[in-house]
């Protein structure tokens, strides 16, 4: 138990030092949103304060997603190419525009709703339970939207 503690804590430092000492992306902050608001097995997390600038949804968008999809999800014409094999996007709009677009690293965690069909969209008033699920590697944090 102390050892689990301690791991924690080294690791919450960890990323804290590096997020100081570079520019934080998106990956990272949700990252340690989630971990910091992470206890048994569930929190309840808001996405609301990741971004500064104004912004109305973030998309969570799985491997494989064709930009027609990506297109149909946002409401609006991707332009960019299909998310590869093992990658996941983070897109967040803005007034029908794409206001940030960053690769989502998939070593640390992956996010997952059973009635996405690969893409998780998060408005930014969404409050979300996350189960975490430990049992494979990368861990898994289930997104449950709090109605």
């Amino acid at each position: 138990m102390k050892l689990q503690v301690n791991r924690k804590m080294i690791t919450v430092f960890f990323l804290t030092m590096i997020l100081i000492g570079c520019k934080e992306n998106l990956n990272d902050k949700m990252y340690v949103l989630v971990d910091e608001q992470f206890q048994n097995d569930s929190c309840n997390v808001s996405f609301n304060d990741l971004i500064q600038e104004p912004w109305e949804q973030l998309y969570l968008i799985d491997a494989f997603s064709m930009p027609s999809e990506i297109s149909n999800a946002i409401g609006f014409k991707y332009l960019g190419n299909m998310v590869g094999d093992s990658e996941y996007k983070i897109i967040v709009t803005y007034q029908k525009k794409i206001l940030k677009e960053e690769s989502f690293d998939l070593s640390r965690m992956v996010f997952r709703d059973n009635d996405s069909n690969g893409i998780i969209k998060i408005s930014r008033n969404d409050r979300f339970c996350v189960e975490y699920n430990s049992s494979v590697t990368p861990h898994f944090y289930y997104l449950k939207e709090m109605k």
